[in-house]
């Protein structure tokens, strides 16, 4: 209890030392005792501080990192800015680099973690320089040891970034752009093939000082990975790790690493559990195990938010809701564009009405009216009556799971285009959303045509409106691009014709955060010569009728680039280079799931969702492509 606050300083120390202890059991308790420790500091009055001073055993004791922990951290008093060595500052400076006041306050924060031995994520909004702030955290502790010759003989510091595939290129462009003279950062992009990855590792340690990966290489890898000592390890998109149970999540557990960084603008996207995924990487024990947080927290805080809650588990919930602010927060840095960008323009977010054609009306009717919907409509009252679970357990979820989200995944492709469900590749045996009558429209072109789809044509008027259909050109790319091949990054995002199973967390909702609704698409005037946009759908199959349907034969003069799971990652920086630099490159098609994280594609102005995520982060994740540092206007339909 409070007994304890006197002797909160003397603790600190000892304890921090010992969470990055070799011995997993030691480091653990060491973390939980800190966790503690977390909770109790805000009590720790200068009074308390004082009689600590005064106990004889207490006497000489080294307070200066607790006590900068309690003030900064606890307490939340502003840090002093870091101080950067001439020599890091000598090459942002020709490089072009001027930091921004809060990007000064992200260094010294990343600096102050450091120092302490602590760990932490920082949060800031999507498109506020994430990359850089850390970048140079890294750099000021490769520089540390650099000049401690005496205790680091021998050693040559090294560092790990793990992100999504998609953007490793645009990592090792934003390392060769801040750090173009190879004084600071010696980059390695380690991908590519297992052979080839085999064949480089036995220089990485002698040639490099920073190496750049994917999720995928590093679940492939983890043995080789996990066995080099890193200085830093940062995890670019770290909600990726929402789930720990998952592959990804247990390799990057295996690391082993000094200091641990986490980037990602949505730290909690669904469920509070994912806040306990982030913390388990960056200090294991710290919210205690998966077990206990759901017991003392996640439960409490789930039931105090339900619809019809009584007064006592409403209270409980915020309650146990502050608690674990208090004890989060401190090792938890975000920054909203709002807060620190005022020059940076608002989103202009438009809600444009498509009505379903005749053909679209027909088909969702007609699949409405027939069993399988019935059946997955029954299973979902039921459902919803009866949300305890039964013995029969998780194959009546599994059941319900995949007829109600087949049914849905049926309607959903059904809004985009007919022609998604009436596939000639579709199974039509047992468990088909296509009935017979169905299948037999599907050779005679019926549903070939761009007003079939209410999408495709407000999107054809919109995009023309817009004015981004000019000259007699052929298109940038198509499917037979080279850089439009079969992706070995394992598959990103849904197949639309794959079930239901595999859509349970990658399926697509719309969100309502829209404002401004026009009277018609003619009242969105924004013609410019150089206006670019960002097209995204949940599956490249919608991308395939959209091109098929409406940008072939009705904008042939159109020029465009595409970018999904198709597209290898390492060509995929190269797909992104060209459509922020090459200003006859009009238009972007990608999926959420390989264009949504990460990419910096502020040539766009307009971002148009042709299906949403059934997560609205994904597509706020999505927007911010184009609406962040150098954007000056941006618009989203």
């Amino acid at each position: 209890g409070v007994f304890i606050c006197p002797f909160v300083r003397c603790f600190l120390p000892a304890v921090m030392s010992m969470m990055t202890d070799p011995l997993e059991q030691c480091s653990r308790l060491a973390i939980s005792v800190f966790a503690t420790l977390v909770r109790v500091a805000p009590l720790v009055s200068n009074e308390a501080m004082d009689i600590s001073k005064k106990i004889p055993e207490m006497q000489g004791l080294p307070f200066g990192s607790s006590d900068k922990v309690i003030e900064h951290l606890i307490h939340g008093r502003p840090l002093p800015p870091c101080q950067i060595p001439a020599k890091i500052k000598n090459t942002l400076e020709r490089s072009g680099v001027k930091l921004r006041a809060y990007q000064i306050e992200g260094v010294s924060w990343i600096r102050f973690l450091h120092s302490v031995n602590l760990n932490g994520a920082l949060c800031d909004d999507m498109g506020l320089g994430k990359t850089l702030q850390s970048l140079i955290g890294v750099s000021l502790a490769h520089h540390d040891l650099t000049e401690k010759k005496d205790e680091t003989e021998g050693l040559n510091p090294i560092s790990l970034v793990v992100c999504p595939s998609t953007v490793v290129g645009h990592w090792m462009n934003e390392i060769n752009r801040f750090f173009p003279d190879g004084s600071c950062f010696r980059a390695f992009q380690y991908m590519g093939s297992a052979q080839k990855r085999k064949t480089l590792w036995p220089q990485i340690a002698k040639d490099y000082n920073i190496v750049v990966t994917s999720y995928s290489v590093l679940r492939s890898d983890v043995k080789q990975l996990a066995s080099k000592s890193w200085i830093y390890c940062i995890l670019d998109e770290g909600h990726l790790l929402k789930n720990p149970k998952t592959a990804t999540a247990i390799a990057a557990r295996r690391l082993r690493c000094r200091h641990k960084l986490i980037l990602t603008g949505t730290p909690v996207q669904n469920k509070v559990h994912e806040l306990w995924a982030t913390f388990d990487f960056l200090m294991p024990n710290f919210l205690g195990t998966e077990k206990w947080f759901g017991k003392h927290f996640a439960k409490p805080i789930i039931n105090g938010q339900l619809p019809g809650a009584v007064p006592a588990c409403i209270g409980l919930g915020m309650d146990k809701l502050k608690s674990l602010h208090q004890q989060v927060l401190p090792f938890i840095l975000r920054r909203e564009k709002g807060q620190v960008m005022k020059e940076l323009p608002p989103k202009t977010i438009t809600d444009i009405p498509c009505p379903l054609s005749a053909d679209q009306m027909k088909l969702y009717k007609e699949f409405c009216a027939g069993s399988e919907a019935k059946e997955a409509l029954n299973l979902l009252q039921k459902k919803l009556k009866s949300p305890i679970q039964t013995d029969q357990g998780m194959d009546d979820d599994v059941t319900f799971g995949n007829n109600v989200l087949r049914s849905l995944l049926y309607l959903r492709l059904i809004c985009t285009h007919p022609t998604l469900v009436l596939s000639k590749n579709r199974n039509k045996g047992k468990g088909s959303a296509i009935t017979g009558s169905q299948s037999e429209l599907i050779g005679d072109g019926k549903y070939a045509r761009l007003d079939c789809s209410g999408k495709l044509s407000a999107l054809n008027d919109l995009l023309r409106n817009a004015g981004f259909c000019h000259g007699d050109m052929t298109a940038a790319d198509n499917d037979q691009s080279s850089l439009y091949i079969q992706s070995l990054d394992g598959g990103a995002e849904p197949n639309a014709t794959s079930g239901a199973t595999s859509l349970w967390n990658a399926t697509e909702e719309s969100f309502d955060d829209f404002i401004d609704m026009p009277d018609s698409i003619d009242d969105l005037n924004v013609p410019s010569s150089t206006a670019k946009c960002l097209i995204f759908a949940q599956f490249t199959q919608s991308l395939d009728v959209l091109e098929q349907f409406l940008f072939r034969p009705h904008m042939p003069s159109l020029r465009y680039l595409r970018l999904d799971g198709r597209t290898l990652p390492e060509n995929r920086t190269v797909v992104v280079d060209r459509f922020n630099n090459d200003d006859s490159i009009r238009v972007m098609l990608l999926t959420t799931k390989v264009g949504g994280l990460g990419l910096n594609l502020t040539a766009a102005d307009t971002v148009v969702f042709l299906e949403h995520d059934w997560n609205p982060h994904a597509d706020l994740q999505a927007m911010d492509r184009a609406h962040r540092i150098g954007q000056e206007k941006v618009r989203v339909d």
